[in-house]
Formats: C-alpha cells, sequence, structure tokens
C-alpha cells in the first residue's frame, strides 16, 4: 500500500520569501521550493502539495507567476492559482500551447507529484519586470528543453530551477541533456551574481562556486567516459565503473531515471539551440 505524506517549511532570506513542500512516498522523499520575491512567485510546487502550499499562497500579494519549466512538480498549484487570483502566468513560449490542455505523466510521477492541470499562459520576453525589478529570462537548457532561469539585476540574484539541483549528479532523466546542462552552467557564469535559488536545493550563498563545481564534475565524468569509450568500453560497462552503486530513483521510476543517461548524453556531442 502506498502511503504519501507531506510537509511544508517557510523560509526567507534578506529578498526572497519561499516554502519547501517535502514529499515522502514509501520512504522515498523528495522535496520541491516556490519561491516570492517583489510579488512575483517563482514556480508553484506540485498537485500533491497544493494543499499545504494554499495558506501560503493566500497571504502573498502575488503579481504574476515565472515559471522555469513545464514539470508536474514545478507547475502544480498554477491552476488553482489563477482561477483564485486571476494572475497572469509567463512560460517558455514552447510551453505556452502545451499548458492549455492536462499534462500525461509517468504513474510513479503521478504518485509523487500528482498531475499538472489545464492553464493559459503567455511567452516570456528576454526582459521581464516586476514591480521594482528587471529580471533576464535565460535560456538554459539541458533539464528539459523548455527550461529557463530568471537573474534579478538589481539584486544580483539567479533563480535556477532545476538547472543546478547537486553539485554532483548520479542519476538523471532519460530525457536530459548533460551537454546542454554544461552549456547552460557556463552560460549563468556570465551573469554578475553570488547567491541561487534552486527548486530542489534552496537559498544556496554560495551559488556561483556550486556552479563551478558542477561544471567541473561533469567535465571529469566526460574526460573519463572518453578515455573509457576509447578503451571499447560499452555505455553500461563505462557506468558500472564511473557509477557504481544503483540508485532508488532509477528502480522507483522504472529505467525512466538512470546513472548512464548521464554519461550517454555526455558522450553524444550535440547541442541543441
Amino acid at each position: 500500500m502506498m502511503e504519501l505524506i507531506t510537509k511544508t517549511t517557510e523560509k526567507e532570506t534578506a529578498d526572497v520569501q519561499m516554502i519547501e513542500g517535502t514529499v515522502n512516498i514509501n520512504g522515498v522523499k523528495l522535496n520541491v521550493y516556490s519561491f516570492l520575491i517583489d510579488h512575483t512567485l517563482i514556480d508553484s510546487g506540485s498537485q500533491t502539495l497544493l494543499e499545504d502550499f494554499q495558506p501560503w499562497f493566500k497571504k502573498q500579494r502575488i503579481d504574476q507567476v515565472f515559471i522555469t519549466h513545464n514539470h508536474e512538480d514545478h507547475t502544480g498549484g498554477v491552476t488553482w492559482l489563477q482561477q483564485e487570483k486571476g494572475i497572469p502566468v509567463f512560460i517558455h513560449p514552447d510551453s505556452v500551447e502545451k499548458c492549455k490542455s492536462l499534462e500525461e505523466t509517468p504513474v510513479y510521477r503521478q504518485l509523487t507529484w500528482g498531475s499538472r492541470g489545464a492553464f493559459i499562459a503567455q511567452p516570456f520576453s528576454v526582459k521581464m519586470t516586476s514591480e521594482n525589478y528587471t529580471w533576464d529570462i535565460i535560456e538554459t537548457l539541458g533539464h528539459t528543453q523548455d527550461h529557463l532561469s530568471f537573474y534579478c539585476r538589481e539584486k544580483k540574484i539567479l533563480f535556477t530551477g532545476d538547472l543546478f539541483v547537486l553539485p554532483h549528479t548520479k542519476a538523471i532523466l532519460n530525457s536530459e541533456n548533460m551537454q546542454d546542462t554544461l552549456a547552460s552552467l557556463r552560460k549563468v557564469l556570465t551573469f554578475d551574481f553570488e547567491a541561487i535559488y534552486c527548486c530542489h536545493a534552496g537559498y544556496l550563498k554560495n551559488g556561483r562556486a556550486m556552479i563551478i563545481e558542477k561544471i567541473n564534475y561533469l567535465e571529469k565524468i566526460l574526460a573519463k567516459s572518453k578515455d573509457l569509450k576509447e578503451q571499447g568500453l560499452t555505455i553500461e560497462e563505462i557506468t558500472a565503473q564511473i557509477f557504481p552503486k544503483k540508485y532508488a530513483i532509477e528502480q522507483f521510476s522504472k529505467g525512466e531515471w538512470g546513472s548512464k543517461y548521464i554519461v550517454n548524453s555526455l558522450l553524444n556531442d550535440q547541442v541543441s539551440g
């Protein structure tokens, strides 16, 4: 029998209010954040966390919603927010039409995050504004092909969605492109920031250093993977050497997540866009 337990924690820094939601299903624990800055909400959590997030949403003034990408753990509260507050929602231009209908997700993701409802979204401009701030909307492909990061010029802080998550990634979705992720990590370093707000790691005061650490980590994996490939090893054999441990998410997701996808996508030199 599947048992889903949820909880939330409210946090804040000098510039940003945030809420962290955690779902625990039979011992598998996952978390996601929503952030509020200058009356702009960044991502909305999941449908399974919506009831827990609603009191926090209700007490906030929210003028607009910025969505980093069209995954159910980031968009699960949007339909309710739009109905409750009638506020505009912005997303990557490629996902505007997709958001008008319900999203189909694998069963294991429905169990943890629920499903995203239909909502009306507007496409981002390259530059956006909130009440007091100016925003650069940065295309940061890799995790998805509609992934965006948001840079607040006045505060010099970066909201990275799922671009960062962990400095030493061990498993990814089979649809991710780690060459694109590397390019996106390098791209955001051209902006002037130190702190980042990650939708799974939360607030990282040393975010710039952590992004550099992740770049170095992926570059080392790429170099080792190329060396082993030149020795004649297969993707599975390379993966076994670099990532000898099996992770619970691989079995829980029935193979949609895995370490081999890191190796495979790094060895594929195709970078999108």
